[in-house]
């Protein structure tokens, strides 16, 4: 596997396994212990084969290569993060990757598997607009603080962070009844936070057959195949139509009794056959 890590200006190596979460609070991947650090400030998440973005969290900021990040960032062998008063240098060791990949092919191709997921995608309105419009200390605490929320969120009712997005993040949840009681609860908290955060901000939200490859290392996963793409373009849809929510009939259909739902709109969807019906939360 690609092997990454930190190379910090007090001389010590932090190995990168899957997502490193950086801050003061003792339960950090890497713990920096100075009074501009954040309890939970920042973290560096492993998505896709050989992706490492920076995530920023809270107030205090987060600079790459002497630059305040405003929004989560894809990072490259050689980059400079500051946090605090610490600098740290990001490497990934990217020789032989390819080889390696090859020869290890079969090894984890048992890892590879079809599952029943529940995929959200959200991401905040108008981002282009909002980033042109506020001094990027603001734009930085505003998007930090709305993705610890929504992150928060996603976890405690047992789903995870697949990727994050230059304005949003894409998250996923196995399809199991324990999921489905829950969903109604995490659907009513992300509204309060529609409702509440300084950034207007939409989901949406679809379920069926995912492709899962947890051949990662420390639990990450990457998903593939048509339903993930089929999500992405659920969001161009909703963006359209200015919708903050809106769920595919296959949602509605896995949540029903349990949640509300009245026909939404009608819509073709780029790269699949026919009309499809999307529904809206009541």
């Amino acid at each position: 596997m690609m092997r990454t890590w930190l190379e910090t200006d007090d001389g010590r190596v932090v190995e990168i396994r899957g997502t490193l979460t950086i801050g003061r609070a003792s339960s950090s991947g890497y713990q920096v212990l100075q009074e501009d650090v954040s309890r939970r400030h920042a973290l560096i998440h492993h998505q896709g084969i050989s992706e490492h973005w920076l995530v920023h969290f809270g107030r205090n900021g987060t600079l790459l290569n002497g630059r305040r990040i405003t929004q989560p960032i894809r990072l490259r062998n050689g980059d400079v993060i500051e946090i605090g008063k610490r600098r740290m240098t990001f490497r990934c060791e990217t020789e032989g990757f390819s080889e390696t990949v090859r020869t290890t092919t079969k090894a984890t191709v048992s890892t590879v598997r079809v599952e029943q997921r529940i995929l959200l995608l959200a991401d905040i309105c108008g981002f282009t607009r909002l980033s042109q419009s506020l001094p990027p200390d603001d734009l930085a605490s505003l998007v930090g603080t709305w993705l610890a929320a929504c992150r928060d969120l996603v976890h405690e009712s047992g789903g995870s962070i697949n990727k994050y997005l230059g304005d949003g993040f894409f998250a996923t949840w196995p399809a199991t009844d324990r999921v489905a009681a829950e969903f109604p609860r995490l659907r009513s908290h992300l509204t309060e936070v529609q409702h509440e955060a300084a950034a207007a901000f939409r989901f949406v939200v679809h379920v069926g057959a995912t492709t899962v490859d947890s051949s990662m290392v420390d639990g990450e996963e990457t998903l593939i195949g048509p339903m993930v793409n089929f999500v992405f373009r659920m969001e161009k849809i909703a963006a359209k139509h200015g919708m903050p929510r809106l769920w595919s009939r296959e949602a509605s259909e896995f949540l029903a009794g349990r949640m509300v739902f009245s026909r939404g709109i009608e819509s073709e969807v780029s790269g699949f056959s026919g009309r499809h019906e999307f529904f809206v939360d009541e």
